[in-house]
């Protein structure tokens, strides 16, 4: 967990924005899916906007401000 954006100002942090990015590996790689664990070369990752509904207590603890 990265505490109240501290990653922000990070140097080592490198940031970009893209709708579509695309990974290849010499190998297969792990990943998790939905708590199943998978492996692959390739991916292929789409933003899809709209799609992801968050619902959250503002009044509760959390790291959203």
């Amino acid at each position: 967990m990265v505490p109240k954006g501290t990653h922000i100002k990070d140097k080592n942090v490198t940031y970009y924005k893209t709708a579509n990015l695309d990974l290849q590996f010499s190998e297969k790689v792990p990943y998790h899916l939905d708590g199943e664990l998978f492996f692959d070369q390739k991916f292929d990752i789409g933003i899809l906007p709209g799609a992801l509904k968050i619902i959250y207590n503002p009044q509760g603890p959390h790291y959203f401000k």
